[in-house]
């Protein structure tokens, strides 16, 4: 390190003297500061430098110590930390004549706390993800259903769970191989990921058991989310250029809130749950509807098998986001005789908040390019930031090559210009569920 000391005159500096040191430091001699009296100022890095001259300013309206730590350029180029400690010398009228400043290089120090925080992070990640799939251990499923129950607890929700295996996994092992069968949990990870909430927290409980936590979520929403699930799995093909597999999941949920014993006892409804999925034939969902205080009796819910489909009436629900009325009731007529349940928003705003208070049922966005002086665009990826799960499609009066080359490569699934056909509409309806 080294020192200097800056002489005041009714307040102002008028003379600094640097000690030796300076240059092993900064790069730079005290000859140098002398012939360059904002050398000091300029080699602070740009984005510190508001830090340090407040510190300054504190110390000589407070006539008291200040230290701050801050970046300096180094004559070579190079980035170093420092320390900056000013002692204020004060006469005796109480007026302050000088100040001393120590400068201390901590580069060493800060590179190796650094160190430090990253090896912290990475034991860290260690201890609560899984090494596998990425996802939550069991180590980690602990914090965060803690967090997530004591969330629904403050908010008077409930707390969704759904516990899954695949099915007939241990002959999917000794047939094809524990590397097959370790890709199988590497992609079903990714598949739960890519079809939950972004809100909602995925662990890989042991072996081939993974559980969901849904935050502040209800039973319907909670079954509309394992519905998914087993339709994804239904339709993906697992190890494609290999062995290109099919496995399916059985899923066992519950819904609970209250105190801490109940978070377990609603975790053990959900496992009792998967057991009777399993127990009736597997590749489907069982739901225990006891109450969140655990009054009741078990109401087991089977899912549909492939072979028998929700009918119309339960195809899905779309928000159709525009600020023509007209528009917004032809939408509503059409996808409704088709089948769908809709819901309607005049603005980004509106859309936002429906978004918020349907969350997790909502399977399709359809969105005008312009909401007055929004763009859809981007109130479309707002909402998909919300819910990953949610499907997009563009409806626009301004079709241009540029605006549907940004929808599509904003995730966006389809993009029908106005004015439309009942086909289309439906078409696009269709390829984004």
């Amino acid at each position: 390190g080294f020192m200097f000391t800056v002489t005041l005159k009714d307040g102002k500096p008028v003379k600094t003297e640097y000690y030796p040191g300076s240059r092993q430091v900064t790069g730079y001699t005290a000859a140098e500061y002398q012939a360059d009296r904002l050398l000091w100022y300029r080699m602070i890095v740009e984005e510190d430098r508001a830090a340090v001259t407040a510190r300054i300013s504190e110390m000589l309206s407070k006539k008291t110590t200040t230290s701050v730590e801050h970046r300096i350029v180094h004559k070579d180029g190079s980035i170093r930390w420092v320390r900056n400690v000013s002692v204020p010398t004060i006469d005796a009228n109480l007026k302050m004549t000088a100040y001393d400043g120590l400068i201390t290089d901590i580069t060493e120090l800060k590179e190796a706390k650094a160190r430090s925080d990253e090896f912290a992070e990475q034991m860290k990640q260690m201890a609560t993800r899984d090494s596998l799939t990425g996802l939550y251990s069991r180590h980690g499923f602990e914090e965060e259903f803690n967090r997530v129950w004591q969330l629904g607890e403050r908010r008077k929700m409930t707390t969704g769970i759904l516990v899954m295996d695949v099915d007939h996994f241990k002959v999917l092992n000794d047939t094809y191989g524990h590397p097959a069968g370790d890709e199988v949990l590497r992609e079903s990870a990714g598949l739960i990921s890519g079809i939950v909430r972004s809100v909602d927290v995925v662990c890989r409980y042991g072996g081939d058991e993974i559980v969901v936590i849904l935050p502040l979520t209800g039973i319907e929403e909670t079954r509309r989310i394992a519905e998914r699930l087993l339709d994804a799995f239904r339709r993906h093909t697992f190890c494609q250029g290999t062995h290109n597999l099919r496995a399916t999941v059985s899923i066992g949920g519950a819904c609970g809130s209250g105190s801490r014993q109940l978070a377990q006892m609603t975790l053990s409804r959900a496992d009792q749950a998967l057991y009777r999925a399993k127990q009736s034939g597997r590749n489907r969902a069982c739901f225990d509807e006891t109450g969140p205080e655990g009054a009741g009796s078990a109401v087991s819910v089977q899912s549909p098998a492939p072979a028998a489909r929700p009918g119309p009436a339960s195809k899905g629900r779309a928000l159709v986001v525009d600020d023509e009325p007209a528009i917004r009731d032809l939408c509503g007529i059409i996808l409704r005789k088709a089948g769908y349940s809709v819901a309607f928003a005049a603005n980004g705003h509106e859309a936002m908040k429906t978004v918020e208070m349907e969350r997790g049922s909502l399977d399709v966005v359809m969105m005008d390019l312009k909401l007055g002086d929004e763009n859809g665009l981007e109130v479309l990826e707002s909402i998909r930031r919300k819910d990953a799960a949610i499907a997009g499609i563009v409806v626009t009066g301004y079709a241009t090559v540029t605006s549907a080359i940004g929808a599509l490569r904003g995730g966006t699934s389809d993009f029908v210009q106005k004015p439309f056909t009942e086909a289309r509409l439906v078409e696009a309806m269709s390829r984004a569920m």
